[in-house]
């Protein structure tokens, strides 16, 4: 993933840094200067998905019986179901009645992608959306 991950980041994606002087994790979003040095794949690393996320992304728990703990877009149309290994990402293809896997993932950066390419609109993490 290490080696990799440099091109399957885009500015504004959420990764996680190791705070040498506090100890433990923060995060930050990349920059156009995060791409200089070397620094993504050993300094920054992924961020794995959870309903935290989800949320401060503006996405609401949904109660469609077909899915376990889903959150769903503000208008419907797409539903995200979280899992063991990350994420799915289903797309409404007939009025709330049928749901299409669109492709999943596990990392924050991959969600965030994949939002802007379905909806062209970028994911705004807000954290006191919970």
């Amino acid at each position: 993933m290490k080696t990799h991950l440099k091109n399957k980041l885009r500015i504004g994606n959420w990764l996680k840094f190791k705070n040498n002087q506090q100890g433990g994790w923060n995060y930050t979003i990349i920059t156009a200067s995060s791409f200089e040095g070397g620094y993504i794949g050993s300094t920054f690393i992924p961020i794995e998905i959870d309903k935290n996320w989800l949320q401060g992304f503006n996405l609401k728990v949904c109660n469609k019986s077909a899915f376990q703990e889903c959150y769903e877009s503000e208008n419907g149309q797409f539903i995200v179901q979280l899992c063991q290994n990350g994420f799915m990402i289903f797309i409404e293809v007939e009025d709330n009645a049928i749901y299409q896997l669109v492709k999943g993932g596990r990392y924050v950066h991959e969600f965030q992608n994949l939002w802007y390419y379905l909806t062209d609109v970028e994911p705004i993490f807000n954290p006191k959306q919970k």
